[in-house]
């Protein structure tokens, strides 16, 4: 077959089969074994444009998700970072909690939120009667570099990672979480007067970030109405009023 014939047949679905027998079989030529089993078409990477396209699929478990980050270079933010810092919580969470990214605190133990700012979430989290198997905790960005940057290509995978948790409601901490979340540029004053926000269907709720009620105590009031309105999206504002 000619090479003209051969792009024909890849760029057809239908005639992707024929082209990859006839390189198995002249490879069987080439190595004088027309019998071995590891002359299949899985010695073979070929790719077109529809063949590319159909790669992009939902991954199927959080685990897999998580597994294309371990070695991840889709960014210049890999460059000295000592781990890669992914969600934790429950496998069928009520509450997903999204931050912007990984704090040098969080360095010491390789996790997120792991310092005074997982104290101060936790606090809301307890202050809202949500349970640990409950809750959902992840960032936009997954690693941490001295020099920070401005595009982070793990943002856009977001939507990814919440279509595996299922979260009920989702909670955005702080503006630059917020502004990636929603791909806008308004305020977090404006995010938090949106009473209709969702993602994917999913009710979201934007607040402020716990470093900023860390720092500004007078924020917590504006937080804490935050918090009710969430517990009310996920279905367990009773449990506020119980206590």
């Amino acid at each position: 077959m000619s090479i003209n014939g051969l792009r024909s047949c890849m760029d057809n679905n239908s005639g992707l089969e024929v082209a990859l027998k006839l390189i198995d079989e002249a490879n069987c030529v080439i190595k004088g074994d027309f019998l071995s089993e590891e002359n299949t078409i899985n010695d073979y990477v070929l790719t077109s444009p529809k063949i590319e396209e159909e790669k992009i699929v939902k991954y199927k478990s959080l685990r897999e998700y998580n597994l294309q980050f371990k070695d991840c270079h889709s960014c210049n933010n890999c460059l000295g970072r000592e781990t890669v810092y992914l969600g934790f919580g429950g496998a069928t969470p009520l509450a997903a909690f999204i931050g912007d990214g990984p704090c040098p605190n969080d360095r010491a133990r390789g996790k997120i939120f792991s310092g005074s700012e997982g104290v101060e979430l936790l606090n809301w989290i307890n202050a809202i009667k949500l349970t640990k198997q409950e809750i959902y905790i992840t960032n936009m960005v997954k690693c941490l570099n001295v020099r920070r940057l401005s595009s982070f290509p793990c943002i856009s995978q977001i939507s990814d990672e919440l279509a595996l948790v299922k979260p009920k409601a989702i909670m955005v901490l702080g503006q630059y979480a917020a502004r990636n979340f929603f791909n806008d540029k308004r305020t977090i004053e404006e995010y938090r007067a949106d009473k209709t926000m969702k993602k994917d269907g999913i009710p979201v709720v934007v607040t402020y970030h716990p470093r900023d009620t860390i720092s500004k105590k007078e924020l917590k009031v504006a937080v804490w109405q935050d918090l009710q309105r969430f517990a009310a999206c996920i279905g367990i504002y009773e449990r506020i009023k119980k206590a």
